[in-house]
């Protein structure tokens, strides 16, 4: 999933998301304008729901925000991006 985001005011946001993920676990990478900004893994959890806050640098301008996984499969409840 690929989000463009135009930013005002450069500083700390926060990503946020709340999914499930499978007995097999799952893992996710979040890059801003395609350079790696968070990576998490998630233990495996027969479905159980996981979630994620974390802190994210964005500087002035227009910006290309890239959610991935990398390992795994998710079930994506919401995602959040908020000043921090």
């Amino acid at each position: 999933m690929s989000y463009s985001l135009h930013c005002d005011r450069p500083g700390e946001y926060v990503f946020a998301l709340r999914a499930a993920v499978p007995e097999g676990g799952a893992s996710l990478n979040l890059q801003l304008n395609q350079e790696p900004s968070i990576t998490k893994a998630f233990a495996p959890s027969s479905w159980k729901i996981h979630s994620l806050e974390q802190a994210l640098y964005v500087p002035e301008g227009d910006h290309m925000l890239k959610l991935s996984v990398s390992h795994g499969d998710f079930q994506i409840d919401w995602i959040e991006f908020s000043t921090k």
